[in-house]
């Protein structure tokens, strides 16, 4: 049974004994002081090797037993008089301390989940249980309650509030700003669509509950992105920092996550909601996280046999970028998978949040501000338990011709075999690519298309131009350029073909 009183300490209890008055340390006596200092030994299927964690009124804290027990021993040390001789004792007996730590009974994590009808947010005077009804206070030592990682919030007191008549915070109206792109404080009905949107996808991703039906990675961009400048500064990270407040996450570079390599999720726990991949490259293969976001992810420690962390203990993603996002239509499954969120131009390098607040987010707030910020992300939760996610539609035809013809080298060129094509009337990759390849400056290996990307950049291109001047035919794979009276035509064309269909059935 967990002591949830674990912050009284017993005071007369020491973790070593006097044998002929000399200091000595038993594992078995070590293990039983530990125990009562509130440590736990983590049991995982297929992990051998050994996990502590330090409970503290059902808040979980890692602790590096190998370099941090004796340094913790220190502290408890109850004969001044002796202690340079028990240090002595503490260091040669390192071993026998190490040793202690096998002796405790694995135990479960007894993480505590969200589910589908509430999200739970741990604070200093308890935990707050949102609904989509409200809100109510609920004592740690509540049977309802189980294991929380160590966050922020549980260093701030919230104050139970009636939501309907909360305020708004500087860090809402930030977001506000951030996603419609311009300072109000009116919303026009587009507007509010797209905060009630924003508000939505917070809330999901503060909520650690997963439906298997659907549980899509966001990504957090900005728009009018393309694969050249980084224009940052939009307050990606900010969202990412606010959600880490409230829940176990996992902080990876980006440009350094390699999907491929085994190792990849070594460092990754149970207590983790959210697994963070900050400023992705361009081109970077959002389809091979396809798996990680749909199933079990498996953590292979160097060294150590592979931990499966299930699907429903397995964290929610969120991938961030300043490069345009491309997005293949025909790709229906990795679309399901995920949900973009743009962040407008509003907040830059000249016209940051602490210019505009006065102050740094977080380090510089009082009880007042953070009461908003957190009355906030419960009406997000509440947002999110009442709608569930409410995707923003964007043209995605944009973001692709923006990646793909960022570079003036690559637009010039490839409008110039554009405009070759037109003349003959028709053409297919292969007669786009033979141009190509007629070009005098682009050469052997400098070559810009070739057989594996040249039909997305001529989807890209046509899309965002020539849509309604072009037409495909999926039999033959040729692009033909139509006019008023070619389109009559072709029309007419594909009319016949319905037709004789049509009689070949009646047959």
């Amino acid at each position: 049974m967990i002591n949830i009183n674990s912050d009284i300490k017993n005071e007369t209890k020491t973790f070593y004994t006097f044998v002929d008055g000399k200091p000595v340390i038993e594992a078995s006596h070590l293990a039983a002081f530990l125990k009562e200092q509130n440590f736990m030994r983590i049991s995982e299927e297929g992990n051998d090797s050994v996990t502590i964690i330090h409970n503290s009124r059902k808040i979980l804290k890692p602790f590096n037993y190998r370099t941090n027990t004796i340094s913790y021993l220190k502290k408890h040390i109850k004969h001044p008089e002796q202690r340079m001789e028990i240090e002595n004792m503490l260091v040669a007996q390192r071993g026998v301390i190490e040793n202690s730590w096998k002796l405790f009974d694995g135990e479960l994590y007894n993480l505590h989940k969200d589910t589908h009808q509430a999200v739970y947010i741990p604070f200093k005077n308890g935990v707050c249980k949102i609904s989509k009804d409200g809100i109510k206070m609920i004592d740690y030592s509540s049977d309802e309650i189980g294991l929380f990682i160590g966050t922020e919030s549980q260093n701030h007191h919230f104050d139970s509030v009636d939501m309907s008549k909360r305020g708004i915070g500087d860090f809402e109206r930030f977001l506000i700003y951030a996603i419609i792109g311009r300072e109000t404080n009116e919303l026009t009905q587009e507007e509010l669509k797209k905060v009630i949107s924003l508000n939505s996808i917070i809330g999901y991703l503060i909520c650690n509950y997963k439906n298997p039906a659907f549980s899509p990675a966001i990504i957090l961009s900005d728009e009018g992105a393309d694969d050249v400048a980084r224009k940052g500064g939009r307050g990606k990270s900010l969202i990412t920092e606010a959600i880490r407040k409230i829940r176990g996450t996992l902080f990876r570079d980006g440009a350094k996550f390699e999907t491929g390599y085994r190792h990849v999720y070594a460092d990754l726990e149970r207590y983790h909601n959210l697994y963070i991949l900050d400023d992705v490259l361009p081109n970077f293969n959002f389809n091979a996280l396809y798996t990680d976001i749909t199933g079990d992810i498996r953590a292979e420690r160097k060294g150590t046999h592979a931990v499966t962390i299930s699907f429903k203990d397995a964290p929610k993603f969120v991938v961030t970028t300043n490069y345009a996002v491309r997005h293949d239509e025909n790709a229906d499954s990795t679309n399901r998978r995920f949900i973009e969120l743009k962040l407008s131009y509003f907040w830059n390098i000249d016209n940051t949040p602490q210019k505009y607040f006065g102050c740094r987010f977080f380090e510089d707030w009082n009880h007042k501000e953070w009461q908003l910020f957190y009355e906030y992300l419960a009406a997000c939760a509440m947002q999110f338990l009442t709608t569930g996610i409410i995707p923003i539609e964007y043209e995605k035809n944009d973001d692709n011709y923006n990646a793909y013809f960022s570079n003036e080298v690559v637009l010039e060129e490839f409008e110039r075999i554009f405009e070759e094509m037109k003349l003959r009337g028709s053409f297919t990759v292969t007669g786009f690519l033979e141009e190509h390849d007629n070009s005098k400056i682009f050469k052997y290996n400098n070559k810009i298309f070739n057989h594996r990307n040249a039909r997305r950049y001529i989807n890209a291109y046509i899309s965002k131009h020539n849509k309604e001047e072009m037409h495909y035919n999926m039999r033959d794979k040729r692009w033909t350029f139509i006019s008023k009276d070619s389109e009559a035509t072709i029309g007419e064309h594909e009319n016949q073909k319905t037709s004789t269909c049509f009689l070949v059935n009646m047959k």
